[in-house]
C-alpha cells in the first residue's frame, strides 16, 4: 500500500510546482509517500546505450527483415526507455506470419497479434498505430487486407459488409463461437479508417485507398463496413448498440448488457462517428467528393446526438443509456473516446480529463489509466482483465485525445508515466519472480509494478502502441506527413535526444530523417538541434509557445531554436521523516516557511477533498492533488494493502 500523489496541471497543461535554486530536470516524478508529514518529489539520474549493428534475417520462414533499417531513439539519460523501444520491436518481429491461401489469395506475409490461431480485428487495428514507423520493413498494410478478402459480399442482403472480429488463420473463415453477422459478439470496433490513416500518414500514397481487393477498392469496403453497421447496429434513438464488451474489445468491463440488445453504447457510438471523420478525409485525398460531403455530414450529425443523448451533466461523462433511455452510470475509459473520436465539446472534453483522468477515484491510477474507475464495486488492484487493468488501447486513444484538444504537457506527462510503467514492470522482470520475465504484457496492474492478472505474456501485439508509438509521437514529440513532406517536432526533453532513420515516403520518394537534440536547461529553453535528411523536406518545430517553420535540404543542418531564457525548472522533492515529536522540520512552522505546499495526515476529515483521502490537511494551496491509497480502496472490504 502507499499513497499515489499527483500535481493537477493547472489549466489541463503544466504541472505548476515549487521553484528551487538547483535546476532540476522534471523528466521522471518519482512518486513516494511519507506517513507522518509532507510529501515532496524526485528526480532520477539515467543513462545512454547503443546498439550493435546486425545483418538482415530470416523470419517466419521467409521473410527477409533488417532491424537495423528501423527508426533508433535516443534518451541520453533514460537507457531503458531503448530498450524498452528496442525489445517491442524484437518481439513484434516473431509475429510476423504467411497467410494462406484461404485467408487471403495474394498470400502475403503480415503482422500477426499472436494471440491465438486467430486474426482478430481490435488488435491489429491497434497494432497499425505504431506499426506504421516500421512500414518499410514490416508486412503492415498485408494485415487489413486480410480482413478485407474475408468480408462479405452480398448486395442487398442485412450481411453485405460484414467482417467478423475473428477469423481463422487456418481455414480462413469466421469463429463460430462468435455467433453470425448479426450475433452482438461478432463485430469489433469499426477502426479501419483511423488505421489506414495512420499508415497513409507515413507511406503518402493515396493508390493504397483505391487498391481493388475482390472488385471493390479499400475506400469502398470501409464504406460497405460502416454501412453493415449502421444496418445491424443502429438503434431507435439514432445511434449504436447491439454489440457487448467483447465485441467491443473491453471483454468483462461492467460497462455493457451482456448481449440483451438493451443498451446504446457510447463506444460504438462514437467509433462510427470517428469512422466517418476519417473517411471524409480519404475520400477528400482521392477527390471523391460526393463520399467526402456525405460522411461528413455522417460525422456532423453522429456527433450533435451523441452530445444530446450520451452526456450527462450530472455525472459529466459520456455513459451508455438503457432500454429506458437512462444513464447506466458507468464511468469507462470508452467514453473518454470521445477525444480522440473527435466528438466532445472542448468544455466536456475538460470535465472528463479533470473529473475523471486526472481524478485518482477514478481512473488516474499510479500505473496509469485505469479501465474501471477506483470507486467502482468490480475494480480489482491486478486488474482481473478490464475491471482496472491498463490497457494500451484504451491508455493509447486517450492521450491522442488529449492531444487532440490542445492537452499537450498533459499528453506528454500521460505518455511518461505508462512508458515508465512499462519499462518498470520490464526490467523488475529480469529478477521478479512474480513476473517471471522482461517482456511485454497484454494488460498491467493500474496499482502495482507487474502485469496485470491475468495477461498474456510477449505481446506486441497492441502494447507496443506505447512501446514503440507513444515513445516516438508524445516522448519524443514527432508526428510524420509524409504527404506533405513533413515532419512536426515538439521539444518536450531537457536531456539529450533524438531518432535516427524515420522514414517516410513522399510521391514515391524514400525520405530518411534522423533528428536530434542537445541537452539543455529546461523543457521550454533554447534548442540546439542537428537534422540529417537525404531529401528536402519541412519540418515544424514547436518549442514551449515558440513555432518555426524551416526548409530542411538534403544533408546536416544545424538549427538554434529560441526559448525562455535562464528557465527555472519547477519540480517535486520526496521526504521521509520517522515518527518523532521533537524533530523540528515538521512543525507547522518550518513547513509553511519551507514548502509551497503540503499534505500532513491526522484523524480529522476535510469533506471538501473529493479525490482522495479525507484525512489530510496542510498548507492547501492546491498544488498536491490525488494523495489516495494503492491497492483496494480504504473504505474497501479488502485491506488497502492487499496485494490480490
Amino acid at each position: 500500500g502507499g499513497l499515489n500523489i499527483c500535481g493537477d496541471p493547472s489549466n489541463g497543461m503544466e504541472l505548476p510546482f515549487q521553484n528551487k535554486e538547483e535546476k532540476m530536470k522534471r523528466l521522471k516524478k518519482l512518486l513516494a509517500f511519507c506517513l507522518s508529514a509532507a510529501v515532496l518529489l524526485t528526480s532520477i539520474p539515467f543513462g545512454t546505450a547503443m546498439g550493435a549493428t546486425r545483418e538482415p534475417e530470416i523470419v517466419a520462414g521467409g521473410y527477409e527483415i533488417d532491424m537495423d533499417d528501423l527508426p533508433k531513439v535516443h534518451f541520453a539519460e533514460h537507457p531503458e526507455w531503448e530498450e524498452l523501444y528496442d525489445a517491442a520491436w524484437e518481439s513484434h518481429k516473431s509475429n510476423i506470419r504467411k497467410a494462406k491461401s484461404v485467408l487471403n489469395p495474394e498470400e502475403p506475409y503480415y503482422v500477426d497479434e499472436a494471440f491465438s490461431d486467430m486474426i482478430f480485428v481490435w488488435d491489429t487495428l491497434l497494432m497499425m498505430m505504431f506499426d506504421k514507423y516500421g512500414i518499410h520493413q514490416f508486412p503492415t498494410l498485408q494485415a487489413m487486407d486480410n480482413f478485407y478478402y474475408c468480408q462479405v459480399d452480398n448486395p442487398g442482403q442485412p450481411d453485405d459488409g460484414f467482417i467478423a472480429r475473428e477469423i481463422s488463420e487456418i481455414t480462413g473463415e469466421n469463429a463460430d463461437y462468435n455467433g453470425g453477422y448479426d450475433d452482438p459478439h461478432s463485430v469489433n470496433p469499426p477502426l479501419f479508417a483511423w488505421a489506414e490513416w495512420q499508415q497513409y500518414e507515413v507511406h503518402g500514397d493515396k493508390s493504397r485507398f483505391t487498391k481493388e481487393i475482390d472488385g471493390k477498392t479499400i475506400l469502398e469496403r470501409i464504406v460497405s463496413h460502416f454501412d453493415f453497421i449502421k444496418r445491424t447496429r443502429l438503434m431507435d434513438n439514432g445511434l449504436y448498440g447491439k454489440t457487448t464488451g467483447l465485441a467491443n474489445g473491453f471483454d468483462n468491463t461492467p460497462n455493457q448488457d451482456w448481449g440483451s440488445k438493451e443498451q446504446t453504447y457510447n463506444d460504438l457510438s462514437i467509433q462510427q462517428a470517428q469512422s466517418a471523420y476519417y473517411i471524409a478525409k480519404i475520400a477528400h485525398e482521392i477527390g471523391d467528393t460526393e463520399t467526402e460531403e456525405r460522411f461528413q455530414k455522417e460525422y456532423e450529425d453522429l456527433t450533435d446526438l451523441i452530445n444530446e443523448k450520451l452526456w450527462s451533466e450530472e455525472g459529466q461523462f459520456y455513459f451508455n443509456l438503457d432500454k429506458d433511455q437512462q444513464f447506466t452510470n458507468v464511468p469507462t475509459p470508452t467514453g473518454l473516446w470521445a477525444l480522440s473520436g473527435h466528438v466532445a465539446t472542448p468544455e466536456r472534453a475538460d470535465a472528463m480529463v479533470r473529473n475523471y483522468g486526472l481524478n485518482s477515484e477514478k481512473m488516474f491510477r499510479p500505473q496509469g489509466l485505469s479501465t474501471t474507475t477506483y470507486d467502482w464495486s468490480t475494480f480489482y488492484p491486478t486488474g482481473n482483465y478490464w475491471n482496472g487493468a491498463v490497457w494500451a488501447p484504451a491508455s493509447f486513444q486517450y492521450i491522442k485525445g488529449l492531444e487532440y484538444y490542445g492537452y499537450r504537457e498533459l499528453a506528454f506527462a500521460e505518455a511518461l508515466r505508462h512508458v515508465e510503467a512499462l519499462s518498470d514492470v520490464y526490467q523488475a522482470g529480469k529478477t521478479d519472480s512474480v513476473i517471471g520475465s522482461a517482456t511485454f504484457w497484454e494488460n498491467y496492474s493500474s496499482e502495482y509494478t507487474r502485469q496485470g492478472d491475468p495477461a498474456r505474456d510477449n505481446f506486441v501485439g497492441w502494447t507496443g502502441a506505447l512501446g514503440i508509438g507513444v515513445i516516438i509521437e508524445d516522448l519524443l514529440g514527432i508526428g510524420l506527413r509524409a504527404p506533405d513532406n513533413a515532419v512536426d517536432w515538439d521539444l518536450r526533453l531537457t536531456e539529450e535526444n533524438g531518432i535516427s532513420n524515420l522514414y517516410m515516403c513522399h510521391d514515391g520518394q524514400p525520405v530518411r530523417i534522423s533528428l536530434s537534440m542537445a541537452e539543455r536547461v529546461g523543457s521550454e529553453s533554447p534548442a540546439d538541434i542537428t537534422v540529417t535528411a537525404d531529401h528536402a523536406f519541412t519540418l515544424h518545430v514547436r518549442n514551449g509557445d515558440v513555432e518555426e517553420t524551416l526548409e530542411v535540404p538534403a544533408g546536416t543542418t544545424s538549427y538554434h531554436i529560441d526559448g525562455v531564457e535562464d528557465e527555472q525548472e519547477p519540480y517535486l522533492d520526496a521526504a521521509a521523516h520517522p515518527f518523532r515529536s521533537d524533530d523540528d522540520s515538521l512543525t507547522k512552522e518550518a513547513l509553511d516557511a519551507n514548502a509551497v505546499d503540503y499534505v500532513i495526515f491526522g484523524t480529522e476529515q476535510d469533506p471538501s477533498i473529493d479525490d482522495g483521502l479525507l484525512y489530510q490537511a496542510g498548507k492547501r494551496a492546491g498544488l498536491i492533488k490525488n494523495v489516495n491509497t494503492v491497492g483496494f480502496r480504504a473504505d474497501s472490504s479488502q485491506s488497502p494493502v492487499t496485494y490480490s
